[in-house]
């Protein structure tokens, strides 16, 4: 994304930028690093040996075929002899940390999932309402239609037809 961003239709090899009031010479180009949170787009990343210029934090990651708690105090014994003044901190697997990322959308979504079928049950009582009342104002006109020889079938028809437009004018 830097590249792409400040060389575009260039090589960034060998270009100089300035990084905390330091000029620093690029020597190579990683792959783009997708953010933690699906929502943030990529941004551009600059790389640097932490001995040139020390962070208040930096991260190791580390790929294992195994169980990657099962690694967590070799790594660290072994991060520790590359750097004794290193203070190293929590270990968390990548999973878990996109599991903590996406907490909140996860949330929002769940939340609206609530809403969506409280709506959905209250429109389906509400159109139940709507259909009970109609049938109650008509019972004589039904039973005079029964009487006449309409079929059950066919009055049921007909007030579930009725009660059909009713709720697709208020989908509409």
């Amino acid at each position: 994304a830097m590249a792409r961003r400040y060389w575009p239709g260039r090589g960034p090899l060998g270009q100089q930028v300035v990084v905390e009031d330091r000029t620093m010479t690029i020597v190579g180009v990683v792959a783009d690093v997708k953010p933690l949170n699906p929502d943030v787009p990529v941004q551009p990343e600059i790389y640097w040996p932490n001995h040139q210029s020390a962070r208040w934090a930096t991260y190791v990651i580390l790929r294992t075929a195994g169980d990657p708690a099962g690694i967590e105090r070799s790594a660290r014994r072994r991060l520790q002899q590359l750097d004794p003044d290193l203070s190293v901190g929590t270990f968390q697997t990548l999973d878990a940390r996109f599991a903590r990322q996406l907490v909140y959308p996860r949330f929002v979504a769940l939340l609206m999932a609530t809403f969506a079928a409280i709506a959905l049950i209250l429109a389906a009582v509400g159109v139940y309402g709507v259909i009970a009342y109609g049938v109650a104002r008509r019972t004589r006109e039904i039973g005079i239609q029964m009487a006449l020889g309409a079929t059950q079938g066919n009055v049921v028809r007909r007030i579930m037809g009725q009660g059909m437009l009713l709720a697709g004018v208020g989908v509409a």
